[in-house]
C-alpha cells in the first residue's frame, strides 16, 4: 500500500498522467503538489507561543513530505537530490502569489478568495476545509456550468494587470527630456528580434526605435530607454523599481509588444496535459501566476521556461493572458 501512496495522492488531487508521460515524471509532479499542499496546511499548526508559524516551519513541512515520499516510492527516489530546490520553489511561489504574508521571520495565511471562470473556481486559500483539485501548486475546483456566482476577476486576484505599467512607460516616453550620452562602454541593448535561443541582449543599438538598454555590473544593472538618431544615442533614465526584482521585464515586454516582436509561448497537448515553452519570460506578476498553476517540466532542472499544466487550466491561462498581449502558438 505504501508503494502506491503517490497514486492515491494523485487521485485525491486530480493529477492525471499524460499519454506520453513516464510514471516517474507523473509521480514527481504529484510529490511536488503534495508537498506544497502539506506546507500550506502547516499554516494552521499550533505553536507554543500562539503566534504565526516561522518560515522554517513552513519549509520543514514541505521537506518532510518530500523526504517521506522519496523513501516509500522508488519511482521518485532521485528527487532526494533536489529536495532543497523544490522546497525553495514552493515557498517562493506561494509568497509571490499572495498565499502567505511574511514579516519578521514569521508568515501568516492569506484571506481566502475565489474567482469563478466558466466551470472552474480558482482558489487562493491556506484552508483545509474544502477538498480542492491541484494544478502545480495552484488550487481550484470544477463545478457544473451555471452553479456559481462570479466574484472578482482572475486578473485582480493575482495582480495580473499590465496596463498601469504600459501607461506609465507611454507617459514617461512622452514627457521625458532626452539626454545625449557620450560614453557607451559596456552598454547592452535589448534584442528586438530574436529566436528562441538568442540572448536577450546585444551590444549594438537599434536604429530609429525607442528601446531598452542597461549598464553596470552584474546584479547592479541600471536600465534606460534609449533611441538612436544618426550617430547620436539619447537616453531616458528609468525608476529604481525597474532595476529591482526583475522589474525590467515589464519594460522589455512593453517594448517588444509595441514592436510586434514578442515571441509567443509555444504549447503542445499531451492528453489532459499541456506542455509550455515560454520563449520570452513574462513580467514578474504574470510569471508568478503561470508558475503557480504549472509544474516544472523537470524537477531535476527546475526553470521558468519549460512548464506543464492541465488542459482545462491552460485554456483559462490562455484566455486571460492573450488580451494582455501575450500570444500562444501550438506546436505541431
Amino acid at each position: 500500500m505504501m508503494r502506491r501512496l503517490l497514486e492515491v495522492i494523485a487521485k485525491d488531487l486530480d493529477i492525471k498522467q499524460g499519454k506520453n508521460e513516464s510514471t516517474s515524471d507523473w509521480k514527481a509532479r504529484t510529490a511536488y503538489s503534495a508537498a506544497g499542499k502539506m506546507a500550506l496546511g502547516s499554516m494552521w499548526d499550533e505553536q507554543e507561543d500562539n503566534v504565526n508559524i516561522s518560515v522554517q516551519h513552513f519549509r520543514d513541512r514541505a521537506e518532510q513530505e518530500l523526504t517521506a515520499l522519496c523513501k516509500v516510492d522508488h519511482d521518485v527516489t532521485k528527487l532526494a537530490d533536489v529536495i532543497n530546490e523544490m522546497v525553495e520553489e514552493i515557498y517562493d511561489i506561494y509568497l509571490n502569489c499572495g498565499f502567505i504574508y511574511h514579516s519578521a521571520y514569521r508568515i501568516a495565511p492569506c484571506e481566502e478568495k475565489k474567482v469563478q471562470i466558466g466551470n472552474l473556481s480558482f482558489v487562493r486559500s491556506c484552508g483545509l476545509q474544502e477538498k480542492l483539485q491541484v494544478c502545480g501548486l495552484g488550487l481550484y475546483k470544477t463545478y457544473a456550468m451555471g452553479k456559481y456566482t462570479k466574484a472578482k476577476s482572475l486578473e485582480e486576484l493575482y495582480q495580473l494587470q499590465t496596463a498601469p505599467y504600459d501607461q506609465f512607460f507611454e507617459k514617461l516616453i512622452k514627457d521625458t527630456v532626452w539626454q545625449e550620452t557620450t560614453s557607451m562602454n559596456g552598454v547592452e541593448y535589448l534584442r528586438i528580434r530574436r529566436s528562441t535561443y538568442d540572448s536577450y541582449w546585444q551590444y549594438s543599438p537599434d536604429e530609429d526605435v525607442v528601446s531598452l538598454m542597461r549598464m553596470g555590473k552584474e546584479g547592479q544593472k541600471s536600465y534606460y530607454f534609449y533611441k538612436k538618431e544618426g550617430a547620436a544615442i539619447y537616453y531616458c533614465p528609468l525608476p529604481n523599481w525597474v532595476s529591482n526584482h526583475l522589474g525590467f521585464r515589464y519594460a522589455a515586454n512593453w517594448v517588444l509588444k509595441k514592436r510586434g516582436t514578442l515571441l509567443p509561448t509555444l504549447y503542445s497537448i499531451d492528453g489532459g496535459l499541456v506542455r509550455l515553452q515560454i520563449q520570452y519570460l513574462y513580467p514578474p506578476n504574470i510569471l508568478n501566476f503561470v508558475k503557480l498553476y504549472t509544474w516544472p517540466e523537470s524537477m531535476k532542472e527546475i526553470n521558468d521556461f519549460n512548464r506543464i499544466t492541465k488542459l482545462d487550466v491552460f485554456q483559462i491561462i490562455q484566455q486571460t493572458l492573450e488580451p494582455l498581449g501575450f500570444q500562444f502558438k501550438e506546436r505541431k
